[in-house]
């Protein structure tokens, strides 16, 4: 995992605190500019007048207070930027949950049917969590003589609508592709981050 996972992790982590140069730290990675302001207000600024971020800085203590966690999380995910940020080992993905409730860290693989389950305290407590629940999955089904499912085999079926099954169709005629490699290069294309880069890197052969 990332250090800019890592903190979105923490960020996203309640019970942990989360302090004011963590803060900087993330949105510099996700394209902030810091700006000291007038006083104790600094703007983090990418560009986009729409996204900009302008807060006041935590004093006497160096921790975020609640509501602007929250504020935070709520503004990057509107901005685009993916909150839901995953583990990845051996092919498999894991998610990233909190539970304040309980006091821990959680997650669960996904795009298998199986429901295989982790949690930690920490996050790198979690990531080792995710790693062990994967070995174990792979170690069961070997065991039983089953083939571990992969996730996502490579293709399902997509329900959107006939106005815009249509516009896609005349979209794909228009282009000379069949409408399968118009929904991959679609796929393709939103499937990347602000940088152009693949939000999941093509697997290892």
């Amino acid at each position: 995992m990332s250090k800019k996972e890592k903190l979105i992790a923490k960020l996203l982590n309640s019970k942990a605190a989360f302090t004011w140069q963590e803060l900087a730290t993330l949105l510099g990675q996700l394209g902030y500019e810091q700006i000291e302001g007038s006083g104790s207000r600094v703007k983090f600024d990418n560009g986009d007048a729409t996204a900009m971020i302008n807060l006041h800085r935590p004093h006497p203590g160096n921790e975020l207070k609640r509501y602007v966690r929250e504020q935070v999380i709520e503004k990057l995910k509107a901005g685009g930027f993916s909150m839901a940020k995953m583990l990845e080992y051996k092919g498999y993905y894991g998610s990233i949950e909190a539970s304040p409730e309980d006091g821990c860290l959680y997650g669960k693989l996904e795009f298998i049917n199986a429901l295989v389950n982790y949690e930690a305290e920490t996050v790198p407590a979690l990531e080792a969590s995710f790693r062990e629940a994967v070995d174990d999955y792979l170690a069961d089904c070997e065991a039983q003589g089953h083939q571990p499912e992969i996730p996502c085999k490579g293709s399902f079926n997509v329900r959107i609508g006939h106005e815009a099954h249509l516009r896609a169709a005349v979209a794909a005629k228009e282009r000379g592709m069949s409408l399968n490699d118009f929904a991959k290069q679609a796929i393709e294309l939103l499937s990347r981050d602000a940088k152009g880069r693949l939000a999941v890197p093509p697997l290892k052969k």
